[in-house]
């Protein structure tokens, strides 16, 4: 029941960011494809909607992402090919 805000920046040496499961809703912020040290995102089980912003995956270390089991629509984008690993439904 809630966001994430709009706060990350390419000076964040977040690494790893699980929110699986937190009942989160509203849209997945873009300004976390700036977090350059971010290796895994988790935001899986929560409520989120709308489209995956495109640049989600240019941090360069970047090579999970599970968005599984949200409500998340629109394209799928390039970067995705270049991970290890990937659930988006």
């Amino acid at each position: 029941m809630g966001t994430i805000p709009d706060v990350f920046d390419d000076t964040s040496p977040l690494q790893y960011l699980s929110m699986r499961g937190n009942q989160l809703s509203g849209t997945v912020p873009a300004t976390l494809g700036l977090a350059g040290d971010l290796q895994t995102l988790d935001l899986a089980a929560n409520d989120f909607t709308g489209a995956i912003p495109s640049n989600i995956g240019h941090p360069p270390r970047l090579r999970f992402v599970y968005l599984g089991f949200n409500k998340l629509t629109g394209a799928r984008h390039v970067w995705m090919c270049y991970l290890s690993y990937i659930t988006v439904s």
